[in-house]
């Protein structure tokens, strides 16, 4: 539903079925993305894992974390891994303002989204992960 909401309004997205998978995506082309867009609770790797990884790796791109549960986001994690903001789902004005400050801040355009697997199966056409 969000893959959807966000082609709606221009966005080239991709979206993986686990926090492994977006991890493996990213490390293959760093530089692909404007944008990821990851949720906190993932099989297989937790979305804040996995930010903690690509950073090791001298990952720049944005991030921005979804999350049912706020609480389960700790600020220093966001401080320590350069996460441009946490939103919780259902608030779509801010997931939007966050996204669109977060691609301004790098450029072209593009966007790419991490979460859990989309009831399409996450095959939108886009850049990325």
């Amino acid at each position: 539903m969000l893959v959807d909401l966000l082609t709606q309004f221009g966005y080239a997205v991709e979206a993986v079925v686990d926090g492994r998978e977006g991890l493996a995506r990213m490390r293959e082309a760093p530089d692909s993305y404007d944008l990821l867009l990851t949720d906190v609770r993932m099989p297989n790797l937790d979305g804040i894992e996995m930010v903690r990884c690509l950073r090791k790796s001298g990952c720049t791109t944005p991030i921005v974390v979804f999350t049912a549960f706020a609480g389960d986001v700790d600020a220093s994690d966001v401080a320590a891994n350069g996460i441009a903001g946490v939103v919780e789902k259902g608030d779509l004005t801010s997931l939007f303002a966050l996204v669109e400050r977060a691609i301004a801040s790098c450029g072209n355009g593009r966007f790419s989204t991490l979460k859990a697997p989309s009831p399409d199966g996450g095959q939108n056409p886009g850049c990325g992960i």
